[in-house]
């Protein structure tokens, strides 16, 4: 396609100098790459340069590759200044100011206010290992109740309390009622990884650490799964 004007009000010495001074330069080439995707619309403006110029615009001829045929195609398109400039020493300002636009809108980012139903529950992260301190509590919760079950030399706090629960066995006893409770929660993890549709691998991760935390990790992925399920519902009614 092409589309272009003679030059007016400028001497052939004058357009061929700010011709060659806008070609002249890797930034000056990418200035008229933005200027023609901004304002010819192109999607690419490949090796833009400057054909002509005058005062009431320009034309710049670069490469676009045509939505039908898929092929390379030159461009020559026509851009025309808001309005007329007066003299030659407008011209400059003029293309500075059009870029500076073109730059501007060409990089601005989307807006982002707006949030989409689902959108901050679905982007959580399904899976965050315990804190240090949560391994560490556990550490000692487990080395206590297996030390009253099965270690028969113990500190004297402990050998107390394991009197007054009777002695080795109810602390046994103890021990395998956790583990059943235990195993228990997991089985709710699973169920809940399903009812929430999260990944196979993270649902797996949540059910090893529930035998070790129980509770303390079935009360979060509730929350997880609850939030997650809301959400993609409220997906689901917007489709």
């Amino acid at each position: 396609m092409s589309r272009r004007r003679q030059t007016e009000h400028l001497s052939a010495t004058e357009e061929n100098d700010l011709v060659k001074q806008w070609n002249s330069t890797e930034k000056t080439t990418h200035s008229l790459q933005l200027l023609a995707k901004y304002f010819a619309n192109a999607r690419s403006a490949g090796d833009a340069h400057l054909t002509d110029i005058d005062y009431a615009g320009f034309s710049l001829c670069y490469n676009e590759i045509d939505a039908d045929s898929g092929k390379m195609e030159r461009i020559d398109m026509r851009i025309q200044y808001d309005k007329p400039v007066q003299s030659i020493s407008q011209i400059k300002p003029k293309l500075k100011e059009m870029v500076h636009e073109a730059t501007v809108a060409l990089s601005m980012k989307p807006d982002k206010s707006y949030v989409s139903p689902g959108f901050e529950s679905l982007k959580k992260k399904e899976f965050s290992v315990p804190s240090f301190m949560m391994w560490i509590y556990a550490a000692v919760v487990w080395t206590i109740l297996y030390s009253m079950a099965y270690i028969d030399k113990i500190p004297s706090t402990l050998e107390f309390v394991r009197g007054i629960l009777g002695g080795h066995q109810p602390c046994i006893n103890l021990l395998f009622a956790i583990f059943v409770i235990h195993a228990v929660e997991s089985l709710v993890i699973l169920g809940l990884g399903v009812w929430a549709e999260l990944s196979i691998s993270k649902v797996f991760k949540w059910y090893i650490l529930t035998h070790v935390f129980g509770v303390f990790v079935l009360g979060p992925v509730f929350q997880l799964a609850y939030d997650r399920r809301k959400d993609l519902d409220a997906k689901d009614d917007i489709k």
